[in-house]
């Protein structure tokens, strides 16, 4: 990706290689802060792990996903079809 680029692709992968290395991509340091801006913690809670914790029920999870395209709202949705199939959603 060119520096001037307009088209800024997969902020999760930039904010993400962020909190790992801990500095310099400042893509996701503007990201962080528009999150922040938004009222929403960066730095973790106790129940933020709930989505990608295979231990915790995504249907106990504590917080929910709206809009997202991610393993794990695609394996809830699974889950939910094949329960509803079952005869048990």
């Amino acid at each position: 990706m060119r520096p001037d680029s307009e088209d800024v692709k997969c902020l999760h992968a930039h904010v993400g290689d962020e909190l790992v290395r801990g500095g310099g991509n400042l893509i996701a340091q503007q990201a962080l802060r528009d999150i922040e801006d938004m009222g929403i913690r960066v730095d973790g809670t106790d129940e933020c792990c709930d989505n990608c914790n295979l231990s915790v029920p995504l249907e106990n999870a504590r917080w929910r996903m709206e809009k997202c395209k991610n393993s794990a709202g695609k394996r809830l949705s699974r889950h939910r079809k094949v329960a509803a199939a079952q005869g048990r959603g």
